[in-house]
């Protein structure tokens, strides 16, 4: 038998991510900034700070593990100021932004470098799944800063 909640699900995860970008491309090409390809240029972007971190782990075979803590007080941070800005109305702005791109190149690094010292080879899935979040994280804040970039 055949589930369809997974496919549905990363379905519909991804559906607000198209919406927004896709009313906020309109909006700029409606005041004339062209095409902005949002998307496009946010994947590029993506795809690039990945694979060159991912080649850093790879080439130097250095363990990043000392990043834990660091990341996790980093995030638990980042969290905080998502609630407040919720709570209390206020925009995190571009600097947040960048932030958090360089928060999910340091989860990166330290998922990439736990890959390769420590997951079996079995653990496949759940190694994909840990780097996924990651760059869907950076996906996500590096399309939130183009669409501040070009508006």
């Amino acid at each position: 038998m055949r589930r369809w909640g997974s496919p549905i699900a990363s379905a519909s995860s991804a559906r607000p991510t198209r919406t927004c970008s896709a009313r906020c491309s309109a909006a700029i090409i409606a005041k004339g900034g062209g095409d902005p390809n949002i998307l496009r240029d946010s994947a590029f972007v993506t795809l690039a700070i990945f694979a060159a971190l991912t080649a850093s782990v790879y080439f130097s075979k250095k363990d990043f593990s000392f990043l834990r803590s660091g990341l996790a007080i980093a995030g638990a941070a980042a969290t905080m100021l998502v609630f407040l800005s919720i709570g209390f109305g206020f925009n995190l702005g571009i600097v947040f932004s960048v932030a958090m791109v360089l928060l999910a190149a340091g989860y990166i690094l330290y998922q990439t470098s736990q890959i390769f010292a420590h997951y079996h080879t079995e653990q496949y899935v759940a190694a994909s799944l840990a780097l996924f979040s990651s760059v869907a994280l950076m996906f996500w804040y590096v399309i939130r800063i183009f669409m501040r970039a070009r508006s």
